[in-house]
């Protein structure tokens, strides 16, 4: 097992230990790529919980009725900023939802400070393997 392979499973420790996430009954998440959290752990875990679970489309208005949203990102701050690879896609989908947004990341991609755009919904929590 890798060292991203257990620090995604210490993340999706870290989230299933949430009050926001153990009272969700839907989850909007994406399929990670390989510099991402791997994702598969939580929604394994969705669906042994029964939760509803929705992934990306190419309508970035559909799916808004989640209970929470498991955010990607290349870079997050403490300000719960988040940058992410430049589409505009998560930008689009959150400034409509009213989930909680939740980004999860590498303790390494966390920052003091990044430049928040007028187009950025910061997240609710962001949730690292520490």
């Amino acid at each position: 097992m890798g060292k991203g392979c257990e620090k995604s499973r210490l993340i999706s420790s870290m989230l299933f230990g949430t009050q926001v996430y153990q009272h969700s009954g839907s989850i909007h998440i994406y399929k990670s790529l390989r510099d991402e959290v791997n994702t598969e752990y939580i929604i394994d875990d969705a669906y042994k919980r029964g939760k509803n679970i929705y992934f990306p489309t190419p309508d970035p208005y559909e799916n808004t009725a989640t209970s929470i949203v498991i955010v990607p990102g290349r870079k997050f701050d403490r300000d719960m900023t988040r940058y992410g690879r430049g589409g505009g896609y998560y930008d689009r989908f959150l400034e409509n939802s009213f989930a909680i947004k939740i980004g999860v990341c590498f303790d390494n991609q966390l920052c003091n400070t990044l430049v928040r755009q007028k187009w950025d919904v910061p997240m609710d929590m962001i949730v690292t393997e520490n």
